[in-house]
């Protein structure tokens, strides 16, 4: 996981190189900032049917742009503080360069949360992951958007660097760990880096992993709205 969010930004910028010149002035911006997390079927499907009732996280990698990899260092303490207050529990923070540029780099855990149709009720932090049971069990993110904007006035008042949702690159890594095929569709994603304007059903292979990652127009959503859905799954399939 934590190598393939190194090359996230180098993936996507390839990819945008061949399709679109306009990206070569855009991609500086594009992954100032990445959040990465996983779910497994199992969880959501346990959660959906509220077999799991404790309260569940996902694994996550963050990556946060800094001025340099020196100046990540001499703030290593202050970034894991202060970005604490946001993520929860830190672990496995590092500073490194990629393309030139500093970066900090952590592990944390989001909330998984159910939600009640459209009613979110939130778990204390940045982000969390929501599931929702229907026809179609649907899978998405909530942003704390009150979280957010204090956090872009605190990196903004340390670095002088803006903070905007443009500059994110969110993505999920959902793994099919059942023995079973799982029917699914995606909305405005990319997914294994094939960029999905609208509605896509696919099925996803027993013990496999699928590579999400938000466009920008449902990322743009997501915190004009404080949540987006992007994955849906069929509610009565068979999941061992």
């Amino acid at each position: 996981m934590k190598e393939r969010l190194h090359s996230l930004c180098e993936k996507f910028g390839k990819y945008f190189l061949k399709t679109a010149p306009l990206s070569i002035i855009l991609l500086s911006f594009v992954c100032q900032y990445s959040i990465v997390t996983e779910v497994y079927v199992s969880e959501i499907f346990e959660i959906a049917n509220g077999i799991e009732t404790k309260q569940a996280y996902s694994n996550a990698e963050l990556r946060f742009s800094v001025p340099s990899e020196a100046k990540c260092l001499e703030d290593k303490e202050y970034l894991i503080s202060t970005l604490s207050d946001y993520f929860g529990e830190i672990k496995n923070a590092k500073c490194a360069t990629s393309n030139l540029e500093g970066y900090f780099q952590g592990s944390v855990k989001i909330p998984i949360i159910l939600a009640k149709g459209n009613q979110i009720t939130p778990v204390e932090g940045l982000f969390n992951v929501t599931i929702a049971k229907g026809d179609l069990i649907r899978v998405g993110l909530f942003l704390n958007t009150e979280l957010f904007d204090h956090l872009q006035e605190t990196i903004q008042a340390k670095y002088f660097n803006t903070l905007k949702i443009e500059e994110f690159s969110l993505g999920i890594s959902v793994i099919n760990d059942t023995k079973n095929k799982i029917n699914a569709e995606v909305l405005s994603v990319y997914i294994e880096q094939e960029p999905v304007p609208g509605i896509k059903k696919f099925e996803m292979a027993p013990r496999s992993k699928t590579n999400i990652v938000l466009s920008n127009v449902l990322r743009d959503s997501f915190y004009v709205n404080g949540a987006s859905d992007f994955l849906y799954l069929e509610s009565k399939q068979k999941v061992k």
